[in-house]
C-alpha cells in the first residue's frame, strides 16, 4: 500500500517543517505549499489525499482556498484540517460554515494532528463520517 499523500499550506517556512516532519515520521508522503495560490497549484496537479491548511496568508488565504476546494466537484470531498492562529469563536465557526472538516488552532501538539490525520483519512477510505471523540 503507497502512503497516503498530505499537503500541508503554511507561509511560516518553521510551521511547515515542523508539520512535515511530524507527518512523514507517521508514514505519511508530504508536500508543502507556502501560499494559497501554491496550493491551489498543487491541490490540482499533486491530488493529495488530505490538506493541511492555515488561514492567514498573503494572496490567497486559507478561507479562500476552502471555498475553492469545496467548490470543485473534482475537490469538494477532499478531507481539510485547518491548522490556525486564529481561535476565536467567529473563526472557528467560518471554518465549520465553509467546510473544514476540523479545525485546529496552533500552537498544537503534533500528537493531536496526527490522531486527526489518521481518523480523517480512515473516514475518506472508508467513505464515512470520521469519529472524532476522544
Amino acid at each position: 500500500m503507497t502512503s497516503k499523500r498530505i499537503l500541508v499550506i503554511d507561509d511560516d517556512i518553521d510551521v511547515l517543517r515542523s508539520i512535515s516532519k511530524a507527518l512523514e515520521s507517521a508514514g505519511y508522503s508530504v508536500e508543502q505549499a507556502r501560499s494559497g495560490r501554491e496550493g491551489m497549484e498543487r491541490i490540482w496537479h499533486a491530488k493529495p489525499d488530505l490538506v493541511v491548511l492555515d488561514v492567514v496568508m498573503p494572496e490567497l488565504n486559507g478561507w479562500d482556498v476552502l471555498q475553492a476546494i469545496r467548490g470543485d466537484e473534482t475537490t469538494a470531498k477532499l478531507p481539510v484540517i485547518m491548522l490556525t492562529v486564529l481561535s476565536q469563536d467567529q473563526h472557528i465557526a467560518e471554518g465549520w460554515k465553509l467546510g473544514a472538516d476540523f479545525y485546529l488552532t496552533k500552537p498544537f501538539a503534533p500528537a493531536d494532528l496526527l490522531d486527526v490525520v489518521k481518523r480523517l483519512l480512515f473516514a475518506a477510505e472508508h467513505d464515512e463520517e470520521p469519529e472524532m471523540q476522544g
